[in-house]
């Protein structure tokens, strides 16, 4: 019997690259009824030396977020988005380290004044930050995401080689929650006005303003403009 139960702890122990993730999931599976803001996978860090140059996370360090699961507060913890993998890591007392679960509802409110929303996108739930505060059938979404640039050796053996390292890759949607619809844009004058229509009312708006479709901050004003005129 105990060979028995020590093979069961074996085998819930999963090792992925530089993490050990151990299952200690308690909820019986019924989200709805247990409002934790994290799933059943704890993270723990190990010190590792990496060749690559950065970190994979959004955030330099820890920050103090609210979290919310509709419009109910659940909790208040330490969160770091891991930008590389798309997972959102809680702290929680114990400084056990926690992926965050991805379902509907899921908000994170950081101190700092922005936050992350769970957004289904190609078929998975996934965290977006929402650059609207206004409300408003379209808004602008932005994709936070992290990938590797390869390095390379010096030439012929000689010279500095070039380390990889992480490098941003985000993207921007604009979200027509209307039709539930989320469509990838670069911050240029011909894609914003492709999605958005209302040409004409549109670039008025915009020269009248001096704005310029390459700011993130402009594009937010004109969306929340375009919103009145629906």
């Amino acid at each position: 019997m105990r060979i028995l139960l020590i093979t069961l702890l074996l085998s819930n122990v999963l090792v992925y690259g530089q993490s050990t993730i151990i299952n200690t999931s308690d909820s019986g599976g019924d989200f709805s009824s247990n409002l934790s803001p994290y799933n059943s996978q704890i993270v723990i860090k190990k010190a590792t030396k990496s060749r690559i140059k950065g970190h994979v996370y959004n955030e330099e360090s820890n920050k103090l977020a609210t979290i919310y699961i509709g419009k109910r507060k659940s909790t208040r913890s330490f969160v770091r988005y891991n930008a590389f993998n798309g997972e959102m890591e809680m702290t929680v007392e114990g400084g056990k380290v926690y992926n965050m679960i991805k379902r509907d509802g899921v908000k994170v409110v950081l101190d700092d004044g922005y936050t992350y929303t769970i957004f289904d996108h190609e078929g998975l739930k996934q965290f977006f930050v929402v650059k609207n505060k206004n409300k408003g059938r379209f808004s602008l979404l932005l994709k936070i995401a992290k990938k590797i640039k390869q390095g390379r050796p010096g030439r012929g053996g000689y010279g500095n080689s070039i380390p990889s390292k992480y490098i941003e890759d985000n993207k921007y949607f604009i979200f027509d929650s209307e039709k539930g619809e989320m469509m990838n844009v670069k911050l240029k004058k011909k894609e914003i006005l492709h999605v958005l229509g209302k040409k004409n009312e549109i670039e008025k708006f915009t020269s009248s303003n001096k704005l310029s479709y390459k700011k993130e901050k402009h594009i937010v004003k004109i969306i929340n403009y375009y919103n009145t005129l629906l």
